[in-house]
């Protein structure tokens, strides 16, 4: 009796763990995706992110 109880319990856990990651993936698509997904984002950062390194080097430089 206590085997079974284990076992349905345990695959009631899988499923729900099952549904759960189902239901976080579906949710990265559409207006839910993350903010860094957004394409014209992505398109501003790659820039923004080689004017920093530039930064970087120029400070490194001047060892302020």
């Amino acid at each position: 009796m206590c085997f079974r109880h284990c076992q349905l319990r345990r695959s009631a856990e899988k499923a729900r763990k099952a549904a759960l990651e189902h239901l976080v993936a579906s949710m990265r698509d559409g207006a839910f995706a993350p903010f860094t997904q957004n394409a014209v984002v992505q398109a501003l950062l790659v820039p923004l992110g080689g004017i920093g390194v530039y930064a970087l080097d120029i400070l490194a430089k001047l060892k302020i």
